[in-house]
């Protein structure tokens, strides 16, 4: 056999075992990635995971609700989710924790058309709210603010789960819906296009979206674990340092978003990128008294042992 033809089967054998040797790793993302969570975007592209040894595989959910489900019953190694939902799967005794923040700004809106009769949530009395899914972070979100503005979210409103992203725009243009809760990209095209504001959340400091884990999981694979983290921080490190990646990452995200809300956008996330892959204990108890006023049964926890140090 030629010696080209010998060093191209070596090749192949050698390439063949590394790509066997890589540990696959589910991250279970609320729709697609998004703006927020661009860090696992530029990991993925930019090969941190690979170089880690370790097989990236997206798994989009329609919601947060059936991507905790994932979480729980295993399908899913990480959560792209709300911290919150680690109160409440501590409640139910399951080992939720926080692997690494994301982001410390809550990315959503509740929105109506242009001109629409409601300005505030006291208008909202009556009409329907479009959420992503029963159990989300919109849900909650808008139960919060319902029940400190006066109303009943059970009574008062009707919510509806609509989905993420497009789905949500098309009912609040069809009228499905009277407002509806929009995030990134789709809240910044619609305050382009004068749709009205009735609630936002994106100047508030809190914990909002991590990689959650279960500690029994991070126990058994503490080496992917810590592949995982250190891979996820680098590439937090790079899009917070380097503006230019930054905002290449958000178009490859979004393609079909102009340039000038590529820029916003990116302007945005400098502000809102967790820099740490940490929550400090002040952000995490803001997210803990925001969910306990909703939900008065639930309790706040030890921080460390839901905000465990992997590295």
């Amino acid at each position: 056999m030629p010696v080209t033809a010998i060093a191209a089967l070596l090749l192949a054998a050698v390439s063949s075992s590394a790509a066997s040797a890589q540990t696959r790793v589910r991250f279970g993302p609320s729709g697609t990635l998004s703006d927020n969570s661009l860090a696992i975007h530029v990991a993925i592209e930019k090969g941190y995971y690979k170089a880690a040894g370790l097989a990236p595989e997206v798994v989009q959910f329609k919601g947060g609700g059936p991507a905790l489900q994932a979480l729980v019953s295993g399908s899913i190694d990480f959560c792209v989710c709300a911290p919150e939902h680690v109160v409440r799967l501590r409640a139910r005794g399951i080992d939720g924790v926080v692997a690494y923040a994301l982001s410390d700004r809550v990315p959503y809106a509740l929105v109506a058309k242009p001109h629409s009769d409601i300005k505030s949530l006291a208008d909202l009395k009556g009409r329907k709210i479009g959420i992503t899914t029963a159990g989300s972070l919109t849900d909650n979100l808008v139960r919060l603010a319902l029940t400190r503005a006066g109303l009943n979210p059970d009574r008062d409103v009707q919510i509806v789960s609509i989905g993420p992203g497009a789905a949500q725009r098309a009912a609040i243009d069809s009228g499905v819906v009277a407002a509806g809760m929009v995030s990134g990209f789709d809240a910044l095209e619609l305050d382009s296009k004068g749709y009205r504001t009735v609630f936002d959340w994106r100047k508030h400091e809190t914990a909002a979206l991590a990689l959650l884990a279960r500690q029994s999981w991070l126990d058994s694979s503490r080496e992917t674990a810590r592949a995982v983290i250190a891979a996820t921080r680098r590439a937090t490190r790079l899009i917070i340092d380097d503006p230019v990646e930054r905002a290449a990452g958000l178009k490859q995200l979004f393609p079909h978003v102009d340039d000038a809300l590529i820029a916003k956008a990116s302007n945005d996330l400098a502000l809102s990128i967790n820099k740490t892959g940490r929550f400090t204990p002040e952000i995490f108890s803001n997210m803990e008294r925001d969910i306990t006023a909703l939900e008065p049964e639930l309790k706040p926890l030890n921080f460390a042992v839901a905000n465990p140090i992997l590295d």
